[in-house]
């Protein structure tokens, strides 16, 4: 991802961009996702 975020900046290509942001906010998500089940299971 760091690599495409700056071949994106080096070559002004908002789509790069887009795609990069898509994939964090999959990422984040995920993260998202896992934490509730983390303490959950701290708790049991």
């Amino acid at each position: 991802m760091v690599l495409r975020l700056l071949r994106a900046n080096l070559d002004n290509d908002l789509r790069a961009l887009e795609e990069v942001a898509a994939l964090l906010e999959e990422i984040h998500g995920a993260w998202r996702e896992i934490s509730p089940q983390a303490q959950q299971r701290a708790v049991a």
